[in-house]
């Protein structure tokens, strides 16, 4: 269990203000034609999409600051006695401050001015390094569907800060922003972090987040950012969900990727199985009841829905599995890479070496094992797995003992759901509040015909199930022209297990069975070779994180300054097992077998050692293994 508490922090700066979490501000300064400020002039921001408005009259030196503005498209309008009303439409990106001069003109209110275009969108309020991902980019730009649900986070990778760390590749823990260490970064969503407790893996991240086309946009800091981002290491990811407007709008879409359009892959030796769809829809505008309730211009919804479907055969993956006469005992066939045949030693032999230093021990005759020397437990195992070569090598070479076992059967399924809704209510132009619902889920199952790659009780392969509820929610509070405080907090929830399909019990039973283990009728022991693939995997593991966070900003512009000040705490909680119980990874045991215990003592070179793991098996002679201590 984890606390992390954020203190009381206060920013003092010549007009300027950077709102925690996704809201910006617009400010600026209101000249008369000789560039001498304009007092008491009324600015008015209106959203273009809601109509929300906000108002506020110039200080004694013209200038003015709209704090906690949600990104999107403003309108700006000045008015003053004897000069012409001007307006001007701005576009706010997330965390932005944006700065707005205008220079009123003579004339009667009457005659209004109206400047086209967007003001200019440089940020020349603070040195932020600062990239920002519109809405029309979050909409447009492709993302690969490769393997896993659309992620905002790989939209991220498309700022010139942010990039996988070097030797990590495209592992889940790779991503970095502005040269900081790899998933030390920080990442927020509606002001709350959607990192888990989890070293801050891309795909956890992600199914914190809703579906892409609930994002509105994003921005990535590397440099300036404010303290309240100060626990994210090189810089930081501020996510904004997609808010209701007063028109009706929804999007409705399928990414197809299936085998049949593809050619085979180039390591395959056969056309191996890849059928993927993402699809799903969204929809937001205002609420309306018919003949109950009118909510436009004041209560505004956006929910979305998205589907992933993934479904991998296997992908002639070379394995190696013992040759059938192994099984027998038989190891007149073991040979090295050159054809030169491996002797097998008998460990009952070992004996002091009469010639001098170390130990020496008696090949088998003929390396044969009899049968009357195999274990009670490796007997028992054998009756359950027999997977023999299957890629119709000549005895003698090299490719009929390794990599001996072509991978043709079975599929990995990978269905994952997101569903998200949110809901914007402005009480007045002085108060809003908004709440947003997500839900994340994921599993790894297997098809019809069991997991790729060995099959049956060898398996290593677990199905999993992650689910991820979240929830933010925010009040913010005009309280005058020059005070402002927004309330918000939320809470991640994550909680994942994942089981090995042989964790179903009655092992004992069938006299597999290892002395001193926590349950070894729980699951198949995990059995590891140094000449051979894995038998057995994990029986049942898992965890649950939780992250609760709570904050509150109050900004106030006396004069020609802005100061801020805000508390955050954060609570993170950490439980290293699944929900359905204590985990239990290698509860019936997990046993190595190495070609030492068969080879010249202590001499792990199998072109001058020989000795064969499976051999050790038989035997049962263990190398190494390890118990599920609790």
């Amino acid at each position: 269990m984890k606390f992390r508490t954020l203190g009381l922090f206060i920013l003092i700066a010549a007009v300027s203000f950077q709102a925690q979490s996704t809201a910006g501000s617009i400010t600026g300064r209101i000249n008369d034609p000789s560039e001498a400020a304009v007092p008491l002039a009324e600015v008015v921001v209106v959203h273009t999409d809601t109509r929300a408005e906000r108002q506020a009259l110039t200080n004694s030196d013209g200038l003015f600051t709209f704090p906690l503005l949600a990104p999107g498209g403003y309108q700006v309008t000045v008015r003053a006695q004897g000069f012409r009303p001007v307006t001007r439409p701005v576009q706010l990106l997330v965390g932005q401050t944006m700065r707005v001069d205008l220079t009123l003109e003579l004339g009667a209110v009457a005659e209004a001015i109206e400047v086209s275009g967007v003001v200019n969108q440089i940020q020349t309020e603070n040195s932020r390094i600062v990239v920002a991902v519109t809405n029309k980019m979050v909409d447009e730009l492709p993302l690969v569907v490769g393997g896993a649900m659309r992620s905002p986070l790989d939209l991220a990778l498309i700022t010139p800060e942010t990039n996988r760390a070097q030797g990590v590749g495209d592992s889940d823990t790779s991503l970095r922003i502005g040269g900081g260490q790899a998933a030390a970064y920080g990442a927020t969503l509606d002001g709350v972090t959607v990192l888990t407790t989890s070293s801050n893996r891309i795909g956890g991240s992600a199914l914190n987040t809703p579906s892409v086309d609930a994002i509105t946009e994003f921005s990535v800091e590397s440099n300036g950012f404010k303290a309240e981002f100060g626990h994210g290491q090189g810089g930081t990811i501020t996510f904004s969900s997609k808010s209701g407007t007063n028109e009706l709008h929804g999007t409705a879409y399928e990414f197809l990727r299936n085998n049949a359009l593809d050619t085979r892959r180039f390591f395959e030796d056969n056309h191996g199985v890849y059928k993927q769809h993402d699809f799903g829809w969204s929809l937001g505008g205002p609420v309306h009841i018919p003949k109950i309730y009118n909510g436009r211009s004041k209560t505004f919804f956006f929910a979305s829905m998205e589907w992933f479907r993934n479904r991998i055969g296997a992908t002639s993956q070379r394995l190696t599995v013992p040759t059938e006469e192994m099984y027998r005992g038989d190891f007149s066939r073991w040979v090295d890479t050159a054809g030169r045949i491996l002797p097998a030693y008998d460990p009952a032999t070992t004996r002091a070496n009469p010639a001098g230093a170390g130990s020496i021990r008696t090949p088998f005759p003929g390396n044969l094992i009899p049968n009357s020397r195999f274990a009670a437990l490796s007997t028992n195992i054998l009756k359950i797995i027999d997977v023999r070569p299957n890629v119709g090598a000549a005895p003698g070479a090299s490719e009929y003992v390794r990599d001996n076992y072509i991978n043709t059967t079975g599929t990995q399924q990978e269905p994952a759901n997101k569903f998200s809704a949110k809901i914007d209510h402005n009480f007045s132009g002085s108060d809003r509040a908004s709440f947003l619902s997500n839900f994340g889920r994921e599993q790894v199952i297997a098809g019809p015909d069991g997991f790729p790659g060995l099959p049956g009780v060898a398996t290593s392969q677990r199905a999993s199930l992650s689910e991820r509820p979240v929830y933010r929610a925010s009040y913010a509070k005009v309280i005058s022209a020059s005070i402002v405080n927004n309330l918000y907090g939320g809470n991640n929830g994550y909680r994942t297990g994942l089981r090995s399909p042989n964790h179903v019990g009655g092992w004992k039973a069938k006299g597999i069975c290892i002395g001193g283990v926590q349950d070894c009728d729980a699951t198949f022991p995990q059995l590891a070779f140094s000449d051979y693939t894995q038998w057995g995997g994990n029986g049942i593991t898992g965890s649950r994180h939780s992250v609760y966070s709570v904050g509150d900003d109050l900004t106030v512009t006396p004069g020609k300054h802005t100061l801020k000040a805000g508390y955050l705490y954060e609570r993170l909680h950490y439980y290293g097992g699944p929900a359905e119980a204590p985990a239990n990874r290698a509860i019936a045991g997990w046993l190595t077998f190495d070609r030492r215990s068969t080879s010249v003592p202590n001499n792990n070179n199998l072109a001058t050692g020989g000795g064969n793991s499976f051999a050790s098996f038989l035997l049962g002679n263990v190398f190494s293994g390890l118990i599920e201590s609790d």
